[in-house]
Formats: structure tokens, sequence, C-alpha cells
């Protein structure tokens, strides 16, 4: 027993109480030796539990959360975890002194056989990932290391080829010697019992930690135990709980406590039945559940007050100390003895112990547990019992699928409702309406499908009267109702109708016609708690309002909860009238409680400086930056999947014939990106943006370049690899983000990120190392399997909506809003100054006044919603990129063009139109003129003579490339203001405009350069010929939104 509890416990109270390694031996030091000497199962060993464990690590990190303690305060951790174990125990002890010990009879034996092999389940699945060297792994992994047995076997169905070798033969090679061992001595020890003392586990405990030393397997990757030490250096520090500085602790523990107190009491009783009465000849000692309460009370007040975990009788601990000859209390005494000695002189010794092994020799006892249970499936299968049968699964089911606590519960309120057998049940139903008709409503579950069922509106006809015989079961038959739609439905099966479903409830109570005191309680507190959960609840053929059922619902509030007795009506069709009209206006009073969360503000830079100049433009350069503009949508074609009409990307084109190769190509001139700051120390990277992919990843690669940035997983001390492969080309890590919330506020974040290295024989190699944010929809344009920046931003909380925005502040700075947008720093900034032009002769306009001004005209101009201050438009085409429709072009307040599609692209360093939608643009420019071959595609115009550009988006229109340059580019700015790329030549009265012809449509990416007669035909399908590229220019003086969620780009002119 102490071979490898007394490990497991250090475990318990390191990795899931988050306490000193040390408090989880106290458990062992005391609770055993006070339940040998008051507890009524000589063969039951108290100790700590996994589940007892996690709850106590719960109340730490809550204390943690609220700012009463820290991560790195061990003592106080260790004290919070006292008070959690002599609040449980304080609620274990007066349960047996007042007598309660009763309730345990309720516990039958499919209950215990259930629940016994859904422990035995939950044990080996859950040392199979240690067992396997997936520990780490799983740590990483969201959702895995606290969810249910299930989700353990799809990790370790999806992660098998990340095993651990040396882990795993360490321990298979351990558990196949214990199984053996175990199956000689079954064999054998009728004829040789003195077989049963062979210390197996003990030798194997012992020769795999000499192994491990010797061969120094820890420093090949297997993971041992390693040092474990008290916090204050005290050995056994006695700490009272119950102090008037641990209020908040007991505050926050207090519902905790009672559950572990439950959990442990149940378990503990599971484990003495289990093993039952006076067994080993043992004769004249009986069980006494009371007494049971009052032992396992004082051990845990005695434990708490040394900070030690809760411990309760395990049934697999109690049943290894059987199986290995232990049959007294003595077993008990002699635990604690070791464990005594262990904390003052062997601590030490423990260094070097493998987990697998442990883990292994715990699998072992999992599968005794789980061996047991085919004896007892046999029996009942041989007298039919359908029910006990029925009762075994469905605990077993509800432990693996959900938790323990699940199971008990499940299986408790089972067995009662086998004892009570109610012979009275609430008959209601849930309708639906008849397809044609206005008001005549039936039975769902009759016929389902010949019914009619209303959006978010679920209807409970109550067809007799309500008393206390029939209320029992409302409130689980009504959650039936709300979560399957039929009351016949088994509560552990899934969720099947969404909540969405039920934002309305109508009672049809046409047979309510008596309710006494039992029913009217009842039915307030459905009530209230659907109001609760903002539901809105409506009554209809309710008896008259003199009815006394009338009267009693006044008394006990349920008009009032309701909302009124304008929400007691005279027909169902009536109510649903009614929901019609409360949603219309609650829509227009509508506060999104989401944006209360802050956005993250990335500042954006765009590398190289501006691209328009005072001077004469390169029409070199220029040339090279349309090419290269053009090649990234060339690198992508339009096709069906089914019936959906998707972007991808042709990994063909321009010798990326190897499907597994990243096509970004980071850390050049002329693109924008954002600036992160991530691990510890922090280091400084260049993020790009791209809106034609969803990707996000780092790429690392042997190019010895100073441009671009390159990520030191070796220097960042918060780094670490999750061993889980993306990409061929890119392996999952995660580090310490910085998250800037304004100019001087920042949170932080361990995020995954796919981090890249291209094979050393590729030419990839001499590529810049950099990183890239992708920011389009997720789809068939990602190459990464892996979620994008944006998604793991919201799983965590970190953001409240799918929504990002761009603000380009002058033409080499701008913000990346994730999450919202700037639209009211800017809009309070524009007023903030209005009014202090306005009062800058006023004498008693000071800062308070001018504050309280803004505010006020704030209030005015803000609605309550910031969705409202965009215009709005869908995106449309083929799914991947923002691209929607440009209802307009607009020069000189005359439209010029309209019905084009337009693409959205920052990256893009003009605005590209088509051929024949550019030269329509630049005759209606005056004195305008297209320049000669082979600057063909750049027209330019007047410079003294800008003209006033617009697009027009849902019917608005929005001024582009028409606001004058920034102070700070005055000086050498772009004559012509936005709309100038620079002068055509030195000393010319012209400039180049910002729009600029593409033949992107007329490029045949299956021919080489020069063979494009069959490429000038067309585009082959891909949606390029009429499709404008929005690109850099139009973002300066205008916020864009994209919102991911619901598909479509908001507009707004600053």
């Amino acid at each position: 027993m102490a071979s490898f509890y007394i490990p497991m416990s250090l475990s318990y109270a390191s990795n899931l109480g988050h306490i000193p390694p040390i408090n989880g031996l106290y458990s062992f030091v005391f609770n055993p030796l006070i339940y040998a000497l008051l507890g009524t199962c000589p063969q039951m060993v108290v100790g700590p539990e996994a589940a007892g464990s996690l709850l106590v690590g719960t109340v730490v990190r809550t204390s943690v959360d609220r700012g009463h303690s820290s991560d790195d305060n061990g003592v106080l951790n260790a004290q919070i975890a006292g008070v959690v174990t002599t609040t449980a125990g304080a609620v274990i002890f007066i349960a047996g002194l007042t007598r309660l010990g009763f309730l345990d009879s309720v516990l039958s034996r499919p209950f215990l056989r259930g629940f016994i092999s859904a422990i035995g389940f939950v044990i080996l699945v859950d040392q199979l990932i240690p067992e396997l060297g997936l520990t780490r792994l799983e740590h990483h992994t969201a959702g895995v290391e606290h969810g249910s047995s299930v989700t353990k076997l799809v990790f370790l169905v999806q992660n098998i080829s990340q095993t651990h070798g040396l882990t795993a033969a360490v321990s298979i090679g351990s558990f196949a010697i214990i199984m053996t061992c175990r199956s000689l001595k079954r064999h054998l020890q009728p004829r040789y019992p003195s077989v049963a003392y062979v210390p197996d586990r003990f030798i194997v405990v012992v020769l795999s930690a000499i192994l491990c030393w010797k061969f120094e397997w820890d420093k090949a990757g297997l993971s041992i135990l390693g040092n474990a030490k008290a916090a204050d250096g005290t050995p056994f520090p006695f700490h009272f709980p119950f102090r008037f500085s641990h209020i908040k602790h007991i505050d926050t523990a207090l519902s905790t406590s009672f559950l572990i107190a439950l959990l442990g009491f149940f378990e503990s009783s599971v484990a003495a039945k289990s093993l039952g009465e006076g067994t080993h000849d043992l004769r004249g000692v009986t069980l006494s559940a009371n007494r049971e309460l009052v032992a396992l009370g004082v051990a845990n007040l005695v434990g708490g007050c040394f900070m030690a975990l809760p411990a309760f009788g395990g049934y697999g601990r109690s049943k290894v100390n059987a199986s290995t000859g232990g049959t007294t209390p003595m077993s008990s005494i002699l635990l604690s003895i070791i464990t005594l000695l262990c904390v003052l002189f062997l601590l030490p010794y423990f260094y070097y112990l493998p987990k697998g092994v442990l883990s292994a020799m715990i699998s072992v006892v999992a599968y005794s547990l789980i061996e047991e249970c085919p004896h007892d499936i046999c029996f009942f299968l041989r007298i039919r019992g359908w029910t006990e049968l029925s009762l075994m699964l469905v605990i077993f089911l509800a432990t693996i699928f959900y938790s323990l606590s699940l199971g008990i519960a499940l299986g408790i309120g089972l067995s009662i409702l086998a004892l009570i057998k109610h012979s009275t049940k609430p008959r209601i139903q849930i309708l639906g309406k008849v397809p044609g008709t206005i008001d005549k409503f039936e039975n769902a579950e009759l016929n389902p499908g010949s019914l009619e069922f209303i959006e978010g509106c679920l209807i409970v006809k109550i067809p007799e009267p309500l008393t206390f015989a029939n209320t029992g079961e409302l409130k689980t038959r009504l959650r039936r109702l709300e979560y399957y739609g039929t009351d016949s439905a088994h509560p552990a099966l899934p969720r099947v109708r969404a909540e969405e479903h039920n934002k309305n409830l109508i009672f049809d109570v046409h047979g309510v016609t008596s309710i006494d005191g039992s029913g009217t309680q009842v039915l307030t507190e459905i009530v209230e708690a659907y109001v609760k959960k903002g539901v809105r609840v409506f009554f209809c053929r309710l008896p008259t309002k003199r009815s006394q059922v009338f009267k009693k619902f006044q008394n006990s509030r349920i008009v009032d909860l309701c909302g009124g007795s304008s929400h007691f009506v005279a027909s169902v069709e009536e109510a649903l009238r009614l929901t019609e009209l409360e949603e219309l206006d609650e829509d227009w009073r509508y506060r999104d409680d989401r944006t209360t969360v802050p956005a993250i503000h990335f500042t954006l830079t765009r590398r190289g400086g501006p691209l328009a100049s005072h001077a004469a433009v390169n029409f070199t350069n220029l040339l090279g930056r349309v090419e290269k503009a053009e090649k990234r949508y060339l690198r992508h074609r339009r096709e069906f999947q089914g019936n959906k009409l998707l972007r991808q990307r042709r990994p063909e084109l321009y010798g990326m014939v190897d499907d597994n190769a990243l096509t970004a190509d980071l850390g050049h001139t002329g693109t924008w990106f954002a600036k992160l700051e991530l691990g510890d120390p922090p280091q400084r990277l260049e993020a790009e943006l791209d809106m034609l992919s969803p990707d996000y990843y780092m790429m690392s690669t042997s190019s010895s370049s100073t441009i671009g940035s390159k990520y030191d997983a070796f220097a960042s001390r918060s780094h670490t690899g999750l061993h889980v492969r993306v990409h061929p080309e890119c392996e999952l890590v995660t580090d310490l983000f910085v998250l800037p919330l304004n100019s001087s506020v920042s949170t932080s974040a361990n995020i995954p990120i796919p981090l890249c290295q291209p094979p050393r024989y590729s030419r990839r190699t001499l590529r810049l190392s950099g990183s890239q944010i992708g920011l389009s929809q997720q789809g068939a344009l990602a190459q990464i399997d892996h979620h994008s920046f944006i998604d793991h931003l919201l799983q965590q909380s970190i953001i409240a909506e799918r929504v990002w925005s761009i603000t380009l502040l002058d033409s080499q700075s701008g913000i990346l809003t994730l999450g919202s947008t700037i639209v009211s720093e800017i809009e309070e900034a524009k007023i903030r100054t209005q009014v202090e032009l306005h009062n800058i002769a006023n004498p008693g306009a000071d800062r308070d006044f001018i504050e309280k001004e803004v505010q006020s005209r704030l209030a005015i101009l803000k609605p309550n919603d910031w969705h409202d201050l965009f215009r709005w438009s869908e995106v449309s085409g083929a799914a991947g990129w923002w691209t929607t429709l440009l209802q307009g072009v607009w020069i000189d307040g005359v439209k010029i063009l309209r019905n084009q599609p337009a693409v959205f692209d920052v990256q893009a360093p003009f605005i590209l139109a088509p051929p024949i939608a550019a030269r329509r643009f630049y005759e209606s420019i005056s004195g305008a003129k297209r320049l000669k071959e082979p600057y063909d595609m750049f027209y330019a115009f007047p410079c003294h003579n800008p003209p006033a550009i617009a697009l027009e988006f849902n019917a608005w229109m929005f001024a582009a490339m028409t606001s004058p340059v920034g102070k700070e580019e005055a000086p050498n700015g772009p004559p012509g203001g936005r709309f100038s790329l620079g002068k055509e030549r030195e000393g010319s009265g012209f400039c180049v405009g910002a729009v600029v012809e593409t033949r992107v449509a007329y490029h045949d990416a299956g021919k080489k350069d020069g063979d494009t007669q069959q490429g000038r035909q067309g585009d082959g399908g891909d949606g390029l010929r009429n499709l404008w590229i929005i690109g850099e220019p139009y973002f300066y003086g205008n916020g864009l939104v994209f919102d991911l969620e619901a598909k479509r780009v908001g507009f707004r002119s600053y």
C-alpha cells in the first residue's frame, strides 16, 4: 500500500490540489490512524482521492483569481486546502451526530456494481495517458485533463503517434510483470498460501527507481517523481482553519466542501458495502453508517488542522489492501506509521521513481474493479433483470461520459425513485401546431412528423390539477421537454433541443382547475428559474381571474414574475403573437453585454515606409508591386464542393508543386505587419496580415537576413512544445502573448501557435523568417489544421466577438483591433477636439466641464450597440475572401459605375480595377490620361485638381482617397493628396493615380510567360474578370470592420 499510494498522494496534492506535495502525505499520516480507531470497516483504507483533490484545487484557483492568494504562495494555498478539508469534515461529522447514515441504504446492488465498474474504467483510461508519456500534451490540450473518459479516449486515439517509447516500455512492462505475478499468485495461493505475501509491486517500484537512476532514464524523457519538500520547512505544521482571517476562504469553500463531503461519504459507503461485513473470518464486526460518518468527520477535522487533503474511503485502495492480506485496522495504522517515517526521513529517495510505474500499478487495480462486473451481468441476464441492467448501464455511461459526481447523483436519484415508486406522474405535454390552422395545437409526442414547431417557443400543456402528489416530478419532466421535446427521454441522454428554441415558454393550463399550496410553490420556483435565465413565461387558457387558481398565482408572485397580468392570455395563438411583439421591443432596448469585454489593439506598420512620395514615381518599382499583388490572387481558384462555391489555393503555381508547402512569402518590403510580444522575456515579432488566408503561424528558416523577425523558442521560459503536428512543416507550441488593450494597459494569455520549419533540402529555407496572422474566413483556404488567432482569443474569453477591424492612421501606421473596433475612441477624440476649440475662450471651461460636455454629446451620438455605427454589406461570391458588392463608383458627385464585385485586401498597395472599369473611371476625371507602354496600366491626372471619389456599399457612399495628407507627411507627402502615388516625372503637373488597371483576369495560370493567347480569353471561371481589389488607399480615412460570424463587412467614414 505504502509503496505506491504514498507517491500518488504527492501527485494529488501538487497536480490536482495546487498545494505543496507534502500536504498530500499528511492525509495518510493522520486520517488512516483516526479511522482505524473509530471506523467500523476493518479493511477500508482512508486517504485522498482524485475527485476530492481536484475540487480542492478549484477552491485554491478561485481564491487566486479573486486575489486572496497567489500561485506561488504555497503556505497560504495549503491553509486554504485545510479550510476545505475541515469544512468537509465538519459536514460529515454533523451528519453522523444527527444520525443521517440511513441515507446510504438507498444504494442498491446494481448501483454499486455500475459505479464500481465505471470507477475502474475511468481509472484505467486516466492512467493510459501517463503510461504512454502523453501527460505534457494532455496539459496543453483544452478540455482533456479534466474531461470525461470518452474525451480522453478520443485524445489517446488522435495522439497515439506521439507516444514516448521509453515511458510506454517501462509502464507496459511494469503492468505485464504485476499482472503475471497476480495470476501466478491466484493459481498458487490455494496450495502455497504464503505466496500472497511476496511484495511483487514493491519490488517493481524499487527496481524501476534503481534502473532509472543507473541508466539516467529521466534524461531520456522518462517522467519521474522528483523532489518533494515542505512549504515552510516544518514537518507537521498545525494551523487552526477557522480564523477570522480565513472568513473569505470559508465563503469560497463552503459549497465545494459540501460536495466533497457528499462524494466522500457515498464513495466510502460503496467501499464499505462492497468489502462486506466481517470479512476474512473477523467475527462480531458490523458496519454502522453513523459511526462511519463520525469517524470520517473526525479524521478530516484533524487532517484539516494540518492542511491535509480531504480523505475518505476509496474502493480501489481498500481492494488493494484486502488483496495483499490486510484484514484488520492495523494495516491502516501501519500505513500511517510508514507515511510518518517517509515524511521525516525518506522523501529524497522518491526522486527517481518513474510515474509510469505508479500508473501501471493503479491500472492493475482498475482492471480488478472491472473484472468483477461480468458475474453480476450474467446473473441479471439469467433472471431477466432488465431494470437492474439498465440502472447499471446508465450509471456506467453517465460516469464515463461526464463525471463521477454525475454518476453518483444519477444512481442515487434512480435508487430513490425505485424505492419510493411514485404512482402518479404529471401528464404534461409539448404542443405543436397543426399545419394549415391558426389556433389548433396537438400533442407533439404522439405524431411529431405532422406538426409544426414554433421557432423560439416551447408550448407546454398541463392537462390536470396540480397537487403535492403530481408535482414531485414536474420540474424534471419539464426539463425533459425543454431539452429533448418529450418527457419520456432519459435524462442521461445529450441535449437535443437547442437553448434558442426555449426563449419563450407558454403554459397551456386549461386543465388546471385547482392547485394546492405545494403545487403553487413548485410552479413558482419553476417560473422564477426560467425568468432568471432570461426566458419569457406566458400562461394561457387559465380559469377566470376571479378563480382561486389565479388568486394563488397572484399571492405567490407568479403573476409579477411573468411580467404582469398581460402575460395571462386567452389562447395559445394570442400568446405567440405577444412573444413576437416583445421580441421586437427587446431588439430596440438590447444592450450587448459582450461589449464590456475589452478589445485587443495591435500597432500596424508598413514595412519600408509609404509607397507614395513627393518625388516622381519609380515605375519599375510600381510594376513590381502590381505583379506581386496580382500573383497573390492567381494562387487561388474558384470551384464547387457539393452545393458550395469556395476559394482554394493553386499549389501548382510558381514551383509550388508540393501541396504540403506553405505558400506565404514573409518579410518583404511594402507589407503591413502587427507588432507582437510573446515569451518570457518578451520577444518582439512582426506578424504580417493576410486577408486571403485564415492561417496564423510562425515560420523559422535558416536565412540570416535581418528583415522580418524570428521566434527563438529556446530563449523563452514560457515556451511549451505540445508535440502536435498541424501541418507537415508545423508543430504546435504555446507561449505567453502580451495582448494590448490600449496604449497603457495590456493582458497576457498562453496561446497555442504553429511553429513551422521548411525541410532542410527545400529552397524555402532561404526565405525570410516571420509570422502571419490570417484574417480571412476559415475554410478551404486553410493550409494548417488549426484554429485562427481570433478563435483562440474568443475561446479564452479575451475578446467577445469574432470580428476584427483595421484603421490606417497614415500611410505607414495603423491599428488592428480584434474583438471590436476603435470607433468609440475616434468619435470621442473628434468630439473632445470640437468641445475644446469651442470653449477655448471660456474661462469656466475646466477639465470637469470639458469632460461633462464630451460625455453628454457622446450619449446623443452613441447607439446602444457599436454595430449600429456602421453600414453593413453582406459577403458574397465564393467563400474565403472578403468579397462584397460595390454598388457604385462616384466621381465628383456622378455615379459612373455600378454593381461591381469587390474584394478587400490591405496588403494590395493600390486599388486594382478591371480594364474596362479602369478606363471608364479615368475617362470621368477631367484631364486624366493613360500612360504609354509598358506602363499602360497606370493613369495620370492633374495634380492641382484631384477628384472627389466615393465608393457605394449598401446604398451608402463612403469617400475614398480624398482626406488630406497628414501633418507628419506634409513635407514629403505626394502632391494630389491620397489619390496620388507621386508625380509622373520631375517638373510634371500630372500625378499617377492610385487606381491601377489590373489584367489579373487575363493571366493564364497554365501557360508560361508570353503564351497568353488562351489566357486572354477569360479567367477560366475563377471570378476575376470584373473583380475590384480594394487595397490600402481605401483604408485611409475609413473604418472597416469584418464580421467572421455573420460574414459581413462594416463601413464608416472617419
